[in-house]
């Protein structure tokens, strides 16, 4: 396999990246939980990251938990983030090999900013297609 450098990957994205790992992974918000228009549906405009933390913001506000409620420090702190982000870092780190469903892959295919398949450049068609199963 060939891996070419990515021009969008900055040492931080690998912050976020790991958050949003650990987030699904080890909070067990396999939808996304309180992200989830942002990670699982890849609505990334600041519009929408804001409304994720605006529903973070008033899940303090109530009285019990609730399931989601389990991590939500980390959501705030990934949708933070990500709004000091631009649109092709955003893509970058809530796009890339998330389909797998391997943790593993999470970094290892994310390999430092090298990569095979462009998550910016091929855009959602791309990986919703049968040629990202090549």
């Amino acid at each position: 396999m060939t891996y070419k450098t990515c021009k969008y990957y900055r040492r931080p994205l690998r912050g976020i990246r790991n958050d949003i790992s650990k987030y699904y992974y080890d909070f067990n918000h396999g939808t996304g939980g309180y992200l989830h228009i942002v990670t699982d549906d890849y609505n990334l405009e600041d519009y929408h990251i804001q409304l994720c933390l605006d529903d973070i913001r008033e899940s303090y506000k109530r009285e019990y938990d609730t399931y989601e409620d389990k991590g939500r420090g980390l959501a705030r702190r990934i949708g933070e983030a990500l709004l000091k982000c631009n649109m092709p870092e955003r893509v970058l780190v809530t796009r890339s090999c998330y389909e797998t469903g391997d943790r593993s892959q999470w970094n290892a295919c994310w390999n430092e900013g090298n990569c095979d398949k462009c998550a910016v450049e091929h855009g959602n068609a791309y990986f919703e297609s049968e040629a990202y199963d090549e």
